[in-house]
């Protein structure tokens, strides 16, 4: 409540003083409240070099100090302004109904539980009775990806789904860690030059979510055949940590088939000798090894085949593999 009190005095002489203007004032038993606007209540923070900030206020008096503790819950710690210590501690704030504390003085140690607590005082001396408190998980650790589908460097003819693993790694001296939120890829069509972006390929470079986080998954955006695709993932953390190092695979995805050429003997050729078979075999996007190379030679006139040593057999052999070069390829051949 508020009070006023004036006085008047009158002498010996029956004179009598006019009351003076008084003083007043308040009387005020009732302590003050105050609370952390900032970081907000059972928040995951990656930094913490920001202002804390709160509010406090009081019916009758003005608040005249706001002063708040730093615990680490995880180990039972107090922040003294210079070290952890074991006992409950508070530091003054700077303000009053708008307070702040600076972050970037506290040593914050990774992977802990934090309590942010404070307490105001009014001008008539009454302290909060209870202080305000809010909590918050620390963690600047980053997390990680790994495709595990497609391998790096496959050819492949069936489109593939995209399939990999996060995580968010508890490091010493950690002993929490905020979890991976989402993992987001990109696909680059390499041969092109242009990446998906969850409608169409475009020339501006962007990631997409995946589906789930350990494991997750992405499915066929349109793969063309013939193109070289590069792979990224990429994973993000409660805290909004992102990874740093984000993995990338390649591969090729080709449906068209090789085509082979004979070059020697030539179509209704007339030869006296024909001491080996050669060609050219070419495929744009995946390549051919000597051994995916395969030649038949039959006798048309006594349907004899070649069976690799001599041109005798009845029965149609299987396919024998070239062995010997791609573009060009050579396979001796001494049936005739």
């Amino acid at each position: 409540k508020q009070y006023l009190v004036k006085s008047r005095a009158k002498d010996q002489s029956d004179n009598t003083e006019s009351p003076s203007t008084g003083i007043s004032f308040y009387y005020d038993t009732t302590g003050p409240t105050s609370n952390v606007t900032f970081p907000t209540n059972n928040a995951w923070r990656k930094t913490m070099a920001v202002n804390i900030s709160g509010q406090a206020s009081d019916l009758t008096t003005p608040v005249t100090m706001v002063s708040m503790s730093v615990k680490n819950v995880t180990n039972i710690q107090w922040w003294t302004g210079s070290s952890w210590v074991g006992s409950e501690t508070y530091l003054l704030a700077s303000g009053g109904s708008n307070w702040t504390f600076p972050g970037s003085t506290v040593s914050w140690i990774i992977g802990k539980d934090y309590l942010l607590s404070s307490i105001a005082m009014d001008q008539a001396g009454n302290a909060q009775a209870a202080g305000s408190s809010i909590s918050f998980k620390y963690d600047t650790t980053n997390p990680t990806s790994l495709i595990t589908n497609p391998a790096n460097n496959a050819k492949l003819k069936t489109a593939p789904t995209l399939t990999g693993v996060s995580g968010d790694p508890i490091v010493s001296p950690a002993t929490i860690a905020a979890g991976v939120l989402r993992v987001q890829i990109q696909i680059k069509n390499q041969t092109d030059t242009t990446y998906w972006n969850g409608a169409a390929f475009d020339t501006i470079a962007s990631f997409v979510d995946a589906t789930g986080t350990t494991p997750w998954n992405y499915g066929n955006p349109g793969w063309t055949s013939g193109k070289q695709y590069v792979i990224t993932s990429r994973a993000d953390d409660v805290a909004t940590n992102q990874e740093s190092s984000p993995p990338s695979i390649s591969f090729i995805f080709d449906q068209d088939p090789p085509v082979t050429t004979i070059t020697f003997p030539t179509n209704n050729g007339n030869y006296n000798s024909v001491p080996r078979v050669t060609g050219v075999t070419t495929d744009v996007a995946s390549g051919v090894n000597a051994a995916n190379i395969f030649i038949k030679i039959k006798n048309e006139t006594n349907t004899l085949w070649w069976d690799g040593n001599d041109i005798t057999s009845t029965s149609e052999p299987a396919a024998i593999a070239v062995n010997n070069g791609t573009n060009p390829w050579d396979y001796a051949f001494n049936g005739l």
